[in-house]
Parts: structure tokens; sequence; C-alpha cells
């Protein structure tokens, strides 16, 4: 879903601005690089990147979570486009619910909370009211999961000759 009108950066789907490129683990590494190439900012997250030579998107949303104004900003910025993106798909669809999965869900309350301000700013009021926005339980183990079940599924069917 392209959510920056102006380009944005490349995606992995060949488009630019997608919401990929923001709302992401790789969206959130690559926003906390951009900011600490100022050698001006001061950050957590800078004394993260000389001790370790990298940055995580858990990093940033650790930082956050202690006050650092830097990580602050990449997550309200993250959660803003995601909330757009919530926003426009729920006033299209009008979903009862919307859960969130991958490396970003791991921020729980930290995402979740803030969320429901964009939703609400960005979609129809009555579907932005109805749709529940949870946390995938699952995590980052739902593609194994669901590809262990589909061929559990797979032998439970009785195969034809």
């Amino acid at each position: 879903m392209t959510v920056q009108m102006d380009g944005g950066e490349l995606c992995s789907c060949g488009k630019r601005g997608c919401l990929e490129t923001i709302a992401s683990g790789k969206g959130a590494i690559r926003l906390a690089m951009e900011r600490l190439k100022d050698p001006g900012v001061s950050s957590g997250l800078r004394r993260i990147y000389e001790e370790n030579q990298a940055v995580t998107a858990k990093d940033v949303f650790d930082q956050a979570a202690e006050g650092d104004p830097v990580a602050r900003e990449i997550v309200e910025e993250i959660v803003r486009y995601l909330g757009y993106g919530i926003g426009a798909l729920c006033s299209i669809f009008n979903p009862e619910a919307i859960v969130i999965g991958g490396g970003l869900s791991n921020a729980g309350k930290m995402l979740i909370d803030p969320l429901h301000k964009y939703v609400e700013q960005f979609a129809f009021p009555a579907t932005a009211k109805d749709t529940k926005i949870l946390l995938a339980k699952l995590g980052n183990d739902a593609g194994v999961i669901g590809a262990g079940y589909l061929v559990a599924q797979h032998f439970n069917e009785p195969i034809e000759m």
C-alpha cells in the first residue's frame, strides 16, 4: 500500500513509498540510521550503534520507552503511517478486526495505544469506532505455524489416485 505520495523509499515490491518501508522492523532501522547520519543528533540509539555497529527495531522501541526523543519521533512516524494505512483499510472494508503481526507487534501497547488515535483520525468515524486493532498471538512464528497447519491438513485428507 503506497502511503508516501512524494516517492519515499524503494520497497522490495519495486514501488516507492510503501507502508512496508516505514511501518516494519526494517523501516524502523532505516529511519533510525537516517536520523543518526546527522552527527549533531544526540540519542541512545547512537550509543547502541557505536557499541554494536547496528541498531534493531527493538532498540528503537526500547529507547522510545525510555524517553529518548529521537526514538520517540521514529515510533511516532511509524505509528502515524500505520494508522493512515489501517484507517484507509477500515474505511474501504469496514473489518471487524485488524490483526498486527510481525516484528513490530512485539512493541505491544507502545504500538497499539497510539495507533487508535491515528486510525480514528484517518478512517470514517463509524468504522474506526467499530474495528478492533489486535496484536497477533503467534508473532513472527505465524508463517511457520500456518505452513505446518497446511501440511497437517493435507495429510488428513484422503489422497486421490
